[in-house]
């Protein structure tokens, strides 16, 4: 029996993206729609926005986490990576003269964030902000490592 090698497909997301793509989508079409309560039970809460900026002093990762309180919120530090994680928890409990509703909803996710650079983070003097729902790590950059760069010539397709 021959074994055959696939060719990666060009434009192809890899699972764990599409996956995240197709959460966010699901979750905004449900909060549209006010079907948040009975169509994401269950379902990983999100995956935050980010926004990551370097410079010469180091990595600024900014997070948007609505909803989302300084207590719900963990980051770690690995010697090639930033992992950021939450979760959220929320109960609504409602009661009236011929009703009562209440309702649960939870959810939590997990973002890695590769650094450019190796690190001993035991001696790395990152800080974390959180402040209205947007959580701030800055890491800075070992001393001694050269910024690499390497121009690509664009030509025609």
């Amino acid at each position: 029996m021959t074994t055959r090698q696939l060719t990666p497909y060009r434009g192809f997301l890899p699972l764990s993206s599409l996956r995240s793509e197709v959460d966010r989508l699901l979750e905004s079409f449900a909060r549209q729609m006010d079907l948040e309560p009975l169509f994401m039970a269950g379902m990983p809460l999100y995956s935050p926005t980010l926004d990551l900026v370097e410079n010469s002093k180091g990595r600024t990762v900014t997070a948007e986490l609505p909803g989302l309180e300084q207590k719900d919120v963990e980051v770690d530090l690995t010697a090639d990576s930033l992992v950021l994680k939450g979760e959220k928890t929320q109960e609504k409990e409602e009661k009236g003269d011929s009703f009562y509703r209440k309702e649960r909803k939870f959810g939590s996710f997990r973002r890695e964030i590769p650094l450019p650079w190796e690190i001993d983070a035991a001696k790395v003097k990152a800080d974390a902000t959180f402040k209205d729902g947007v959580l701030t790590v800055r890491v800075p950059k070992p001393k001694g490592v050269k910024p690499v760069a390497k121009r690509i010539p664009v030509t025609a397709a």
